[in-house]
C-alpha cells in the first residue's frame, strides 16, 4: 500500500487534514545507502470533531521482518503536539521544521499554511537547543555501555556454562575460582562482593555475593537457579546490542553517527539559524555510520565539538525559551 492511500484512508476516518509530508532520517540528512529504507513525517489539523483524539498516527509498511530499501515508515503529528515538541527542542520536531526549507525532500505541503511556520520559524529557536545535545551525545554513551555490559555477561556466562552447568552444588563451592576469572579478565559490571545476608543468633551476618549487572546472587544459589537468572538478564538485550558486540571495535556506529549530526545541526543551528538539508557535512556523517573511521577518534571529535557547542550556546543571544503567547497565536492561524 503507498503512503498517498494511507493519507487517504486516514483523512476519510479521522476527518483530520494533512497539511505537511517530508522525508526524514537517511534520506532527508542525505546520509542514505542502497538499503536504506524511507521515513516519512508529516502534520495534520485535527478536525473540530476530532481535536481530543490521538496525537500521534503510525504506520510501518513491512510489520513481519527488517525493513528494506522498499519498505516506509509514516509517522503524522497533530499540529499542536508538533508546536509543543518543537518549543521542547525535540529532535524529530526540529529537523520537520528545517526540513520546510529544503524542497528536495517535500512530498506534500498546503503552501498557505506551511508558509505561515516559515515565516514565523525563528520564534522555537532558543536555548532550549540544550535539549537537543543532550540527546546526541547521550546515544554514544548508551550504546557504548550497553556493548560493554553485554560483552561482560556474554563471556561469563558462556565461561559459567561451560565448568559449572552439571553441577548441583551451591555458588560457594567454586567462589575462589571465580573470584580468580573475575580479576583475570578485569570485568567492570560483574564482581564478588560481601554484604549482609543471613541472621544467625538474632543478628545479621555478611555473606559473599557474585553482583552481575548490579543484580545480587548470594553465595548460597545453586548453580541451576544461577544460572537461569543470568540467561534470563543475557535475554535482555537487544539484537542491536548484541550485533555491536560482535564487531571489532565493539562500537554501535550508527549512535556514534546520529550523535556527531545532532552536534553539528545544533552548531549550525547557533551560527547561522536554521539547519540546512542535505547535512553540509552529509559525507563524513555517512563514513561514521558505516564504520570508515577509528571511533575514539570520533569520539574524542564528537566530545570536543560539544564542548564547543556548548560554549557557543551560552555566549548566543537566543531567548532563554520560545515566546508561547507568540506560539499560541501561530497555531491559532494556522488551525483557522
Amino acid at each position: 500500500m503507498e503512503y498517498k492511500q494511507i493519507i487517504r484512508y486516514f483523512e476519510q476516518d479521522t476527518g483530520n487534514s494533512v497539511i505537511y509530508l517530508t522525508l526524514t532520517g537517511s534520506k532527508l540528512f542525505g546520509t542514505d545507502n542502497v538499503y536504506s529504507d524511507t521515513d516519512i513525517k508529516g502534520l495534520f489539523i485535527p478536525s473540530n470533531n476530532n481535536i481530543h483524539s490521538e496525537k500521534v498516527f503510525t504506520f510501518n509498511s513491512n510489520k513481519n521482518k527488517k525493513n528494506s530499501s522498499e519498505d516506509f515508515d509514516l509517522t503524522l503529528y497533530s499540529i499542536d503536539y508538533f508546536f509543543q515538541n518543537l518549543v521542547k527542542a525535540e529532535e524529530g520536531a526540529i529537523d520537520i521544521l528545517f526540513s520546510m526549507f529544503s524542497s528536495h525532500n517535500i512530498l506534500f505541503e498546503n503552501k498557505e499554511k506551511i508558509d505561515l511556520i516559515r515565516e514565523s520559524y525563528y520564534i522555537f529557536i532558543s536555548k532550549n537547543i540544550k535539549n537537543f545535545l543532550g540527546c546526541s551525545i547521550g546515544q554514544t554513551k548508551k550504546f557504548g555501555i550497553k556493548a560493554k555490559r553485554y560483552g561482560e555477561l556474554d563471556t561469563f556466562f558462556k565461561y559459567y556454562k561451560t565448568n559449572f552447568l552439571h553441577k548441583r552444588e551451591k555458588i560457594q563451592q567454586q567462589l575462589e575460582d571465580l573470584k580468580l576469572y573475575i580479576e583475570k579478565n578485569k570485568f567492570e559490571y560483574i564482581k564478588i562482593i560481601k554484604d549482609f545476608g543471613h541472621k544467625m543468633d538474632g543478628k545479621n551476618k555478611k555473606i559473599f555475593y557474585i553482583s552481575i549487572l548490579d543484580k545480587k546472587f548470594s553465595e548460597d544459589s545453586y548453580n541451576d537457579y544461577f544460572i537461569s537468572r543470568i540467561e534470563k538478564l543475557y535475554n535482555q538485550f537487544g539484537d542491536r546490542t548484541k550485533k555491536v558486540f560482535q564487531t571489532d571495535s565493539k562500537t554501535d556506529f550508527k549512535a556514534l553517527s546520529h550523535s556527531y549530526r545532532g552536534i553539528i545541526e545544533t552548531k549550525e543551528l547557533i551560527l547561522e539559524g536554521k539547519i540546512t538539508f542535505p547535512l553540509k557535512e552529509a559525507k563524513y556523517v555517512k563514513e561514521i555510520k558505516e564504520g570508515k573511521h577509528n571511533p575514539e577518534v570520533i569520539f574524542e571529535q564528537t566530545t570536543n565539538l560539544l564542548e564547543e557547542t556548548l560554549l557557543l550556546l551560552s555566549l548566543s543571544d537566543l531567548p532563554k525559551e520560545p515566546d508561547i503567547l507568540f506560539v499560541e497565536d501561530l497555531l491559532l492561524n494556522i488551525n483557522n
